[in-house]
């Protein structure tokens, strides 16, 4: 399986939705135009996309501290697990 495939980045999204906003979030499904949606299918649709190099230093990035986040005070060692998060369940 490709490490960095569509699938990983859209449940990297949501479990930074649901850890940075909340447990409304939790509920998303991974659907298909848009990437992530409500149980309805209506009441909330996210495309995920991406703008980054698909390489190993792209991974170490997403565990680096990016200034850019600082403002949700979010945490390294949140982000590794985010990210981890994201590669278990890739597993499946």
């Amino acid at each position: 399986m490709k490490r960095f495939d569509t699938c990983f980045f859209e449940q990297y999204a949501q479990i930074s939705l649901s850890a940075l906003l909340g447990s409304e979030f939790d509920c998303l499904e991974n659907m298909d135009r848009p990437d992530l949606q409500s149980p309805d299918g209506k009441s909330l649709g996210i495309e995920v996309t991406r703008a980054m190099e698909e390489s190993k230093g792209a991974e170490l990035a997403l565990l680096k501290d990016d200034s850019r986040l600082s403002c949700y005070r979010i945490t390294q060692q949140q982000r590794q697990s985010f990210y981890l998060e994201a590669v278990r369940r890739q597993r499946y």
